[in-house]
């Protein structure tokens, strides 16, 4: 070797040795310029001789390096080092090298505790070699005044070549200890520059010793505090400080547990510091999960509203995440198979809105297919991957270049969302995120799975408050139903009683007293009739007699009948008829029963001097009926429930209006039956009401049994049913009831058309008479004590024909419904008539059995 110039001993770095290096000349220019003296050899042997001869030298090479020409690197760099502990190796090596020499330096590091491998075509390459000189150089001057401290120390007590030797190795042990520890080990200068580097240090930060030896310990990473600002607090002599810091290094982001301590002289003056660094990057990641997951967990607990816990859960992700991964969580809609938004706080507005209600089935972005197949699903690349072909320019220009999804299930194994990582650059999830994911996904189906089953809980609450309520609503309805029926039936009666008591007390306008008896009794029989066609209706009984009607005669039939009432309340009726309506199809007696019911309805709440209009019009393809009044009006409140059974606008005891609540109710029932529609408006109270009745001109519904054949009294209705009757001169009629009125009135019916009349007050006397002279018909009530009618006629058919067992009978009783008829027929009756009964139908029907054709009435004898 050569000797340094002299320029290199004063203001410059220690000087570099150079062992076959390729182009070594070049490469000594370049270090010349930096203030490092180069020396070349290509003679290993003779190199390391002469170093081993300068040891101690002021000027002894501060970098060793090794040329890539040598086929064993590592055995003469393990020779360098013997011969010059405190130099820095570095390897030189050409790019086809670098990997295969970095191999074998992470199988056999063992060169020394400063070392570095680097490409000869590295453009930093001169600038790395003067560097690792200068901190050779501090390595040195500090390893100086160790020496003068142990100078100092063995002049105050000298120690023997046994205990010296001892306290070597026990140096060189420390040494080896503070290389191979687990901890990042850091010695610093008063200024804070890094004097020493140990390997874990290299391994924590992803930088060399090279490049970290000369420089502040805070330009190693990013610290979560300042590192120079916590030297500067102890640098006035404070004790040792412990923290709990956040790091972003090469190597990543870490967690490191710092120590600091001060390193004093025997006067105590500050040489320096140590710092211990042991990386807590796991243990943090894991406190930190717990955390978040608690955080998370709470917020169940607490019932938080799902949109908010899965808010948490996702940012909560996306902070510990170390890739950039922005999450959201979407929830399936198990009736449309379809995801909704749940949570996405990081994404593009214009993204969420877009994916919000997007379909599971396959090759439907990550999200649907994940849900589809039921496993994760991973895009690298969502710009060429075919998953991504309707969702790539909406993920475009929302900058998502990568998507990896995870289906939730629920603990039954439903699915119940997804969980999806979306990132900026196409790549693939690292280790941390996919662990994040596993978590948010656990997290996901508790919080989806326990809110669903609240929701479930609330609705059973909701259903079963609701039922409660109308439960109670309905008990309430039928007490007012049951006090209005009292009220309804009562007030007829009353004056069928008073009058009737009066008439027999005195003969004083007896045709007054029959009309308001026969007015009363006919308003007992519409109750009871009303009755029985809400029963039909709710039970399916009622039948319809379909034929062609003309709508407008209905219509002027049911004017009639409400005109008489109308006139006495003096409301003005007003009829506007067009005259393209054309027949439609449907029963005339129920269509009567409902115009009159609108039309009586609306002259009942229309005050004196109002009017009643109703309008027949054709309305394209259906025949539209309106009945307006200028009457009371309807609440907005009340208008939905106008056609409910039993319900009344003034249900009280102070109500100025009869009735029961169930006209409405059968109208709406009726015309719906013929395939129509039925609404109301009303302005508000005051204002007047609007019904509107729409029936289509073709018919939905044919007769499949006989109607009832029902109909509402009209004006012209005879004050004396006998005056058109049929004669019945000489029939012989069997009567049984055993009700002596009833049997009173039938008998005296009938005797005005000259029938002769024969009663029994039970089924026992009626069989009895029956067979000692066999009537002509047989007239006898169902409900009777002992034997009823149906056992009375089931004795009778027992009977021969001589003894009367084929005489016509008819049935008169209070049970109306299609089955009990239908159980009458069966029976053996011919005929069958509801209670109250009709006299002129009585009298018609005791003709039609007796075989006799009416009479005229300008014929008959007086």
């Amino acid at each position: 070797m050569s000797a340094p110039p002299e320029s290199s001993t004063v203001g410059s770095a220690p000087p570099a040795l150079l062992l076959e290096a390729h182009d070594a000349v070049a490469l000594a220019g370049r270090l010349g310029s930096l203030g490092v003296v180069v020396e070349t050899s290509d003679d290993t042997e003779a190199a390391i001789e002469a170093l081993r001869k300068g040891a101690g030298d002021a000027q002894q090479p501060a970098v060793l390096l090794v040329g890539p020409g040598w086929e064993r690197p590592i055995a003469v760099a393990r020779a360098l080092h013997a011969a010059v502990p405190s130099a820095h190796i570095a390897f030189l090596a050409r790019p086809d090298q670098l990997e295969a020499l970095r191999h074998q330096l992470g199988r056999a590091p063992m060169v020394g505790p400063l070392w570095s491998l680097t490409a000869m075509d590295d453009p930093a390459l001169a600038q790395r070699i003067a560097d690792a000189a200068h901190q050779v150089a501090h390595r040195r001057q500090f390893r100086a005044t160790l020496d003068r401290m142990n100078v100092r120390l063995a002049a105050r007590a000298p120690v023997e070549g046994a205990e010296h030797r001892r306290l070597v190795l026990s140096e060189r042990l420390l040494a080896e200890v503070l290389t191979h520890t687990g901890d990042a080990i850091v010695t610093l200068n008063p200024d804070g520059l890094v004097r020493d580097w140990n390997r874990s240090a290299e391994s924590l930060f992803g930088r060399t010793t090279s490049e970290a030896v000369g420089r502040p310990l805070a330009e190693a990473a990013t610290w979560s505090e300042d590192l120079a600002r916590l030297l500067a607090e102890r640098a006035a002599g404070e004790a040792m400080v412990r923290r709990r810091l956040r790091c972003e290094t090469r190597a990543g982001v870490r967690h490191v547990e710092l120590t600091l301590s001060p390193v004093r002289d025997d006067e105590g003056a500050g040489v320096g510091w140590v710092a211990i660094m042991r990386d807590v990057t796991e243990q943090s990641r894991v406190a930190d999960a717990l955390a978040a997951d608690a955080v998370v967990l709470g917020r169940i607990a607490a019932g938080a509203p799902l949109a908010e816990v899965l808010d948490v859960l996702v940012r909560g992700a996306e902070a510990r995440s170390t890739d950039g991964m922005m999450g959201s969580v979407l929830l399936l809609d198990e009736g449309t198979r379809t995801l909704r938004h749940g949570a996405a706080p990081s994404l593009p507005e214009a993204y969420r809105r877009a994916i919000d209600g997007v379909a599971v089935g396959p090759r439907v972005g990550s999200c649907g297919t994940a849900a589809y197949e039921r496993r994760e699903v991973r895009v690298t690349d969502i710009a060429t991957d075919p998953l991504w072909t309707d969702f790539r320019e909406i993920a475009a220009e929302s900058g998502l270049a990568a998507c990896s999804s995870s289906p939730v299930f629920a603990s039954d194994g439903r699915v119940l969302g997804t969980v999806a990582m979306y990132y900026r650059a196409p790549r693939a999830p690292g280790a941390q995120d996919l662990e994040l994911t596993r978590s948010a996904v656990r997290l996901a189906g508790i919080a989806i799975e326990r809110h669903r089953a609240e929701e479930r809980v609330h609705a059973l609450l909701e259903a079963e408050r609701a039922a409660r309520a109308e439960a109670e609503e309905a008990g309430r309805m039928k007490e007012e139903f049951l006090a209005t029926l009292s009220h309804e039936l009562r007030t007829p009666l009353n004056a069928i009683l008073g009058w009737s008591e009066l008439l027999r007390q005195t003969s004083r306008e007896p045709s007054k007293g029959l009309e308001v008896i026969e007015r009363n009794a006919r308003a007992q029989k519409r109750i009871i009739e009303d009755l029985l066609d809400m029963s039909a209706i709710v039970n399916g009984k009622l039948r319809l007699d379909v034929r062609p009607v003309d709508l407008a005669e209905v219509l002027g039939a049911a004017l009639e009948t409400v005109r008489p009432a109308a006139e006495a309340r003096g409301v003005r009726l007003h009829a506007l008829l067009d005259p393209r309506c054309g027949p439609v199809s449907g029963d005339p007696d129920r269509l009567q029963q409902v115009l009159w019911n609108l039309l009586s309805n609306a002259v009942k709440f229309t005050p004196r001097g109002g009017q009643v209009r109703a309008e027949l019009a054709r309305v394209d393809s259906h025949i539209e009926v309106r009945v307006v009044d200028t009457g009371e009006g309807i609440t907005p409140e009340f208008l939905p429930h106008m056609f409910d059974r039993f319900r009344q606008a003034d249900a009280t005891m102070t109500r100025r209006h009869g009735g029961l609540g169930l006209g409405l109710a059968i109208a709406k029932q009726l015309v719906e039956l013929h395939g129509g529609t039925i609404r109301v408006q009303s302005p508000g109270l005051g204002h007047g009401a609007t019904f509107v009745v729409e029936l289509p001109l073709s018919a939905l519904r044919a007769a499949s049994e006989q109607g009832s054949g029902r109909r509402h009294p009209t004006a012209d209705t005879p004050t004396d049913p006998t005056d058109a009757s049929p004669r019945l001169d000489g029939v012989r009629v069997l009567m049984v009831d055993d009700e002596a009125d009833a049997r009173d009135m039938v008998k005296a019916l009938l005797e005005r058309c000259h029938a002769r009349v024969t009663t029994a007050g039970s089924a026992a006397e009626a069989l009895s008479l029956l067979r000692a002279e066999p009537p002509d018909v047989l007239i006898s009530d169902l409900g009777m004590p002992g034997e009823d009618g149906i056992a009375l006629i089931r004795q009778v058919r027992a009977l021969g024909p001589e003894e009367g067992g084929r005489v016509p009978a008819i049935a008169l009783t209070a049970y109306a419904g299609s089955r009990d008829r239908v159980r009458i027929i069966r029976a053996g009756f011919q005929h069958h008539l509801a209670k109250p009964i009709e006299p002129a139908e009585l009298i018609a029907l005791v003709a039609s059995a007796a075989g006799h054709a009416p009479v005229d009435p300008a014929k008959r004898s007086t």
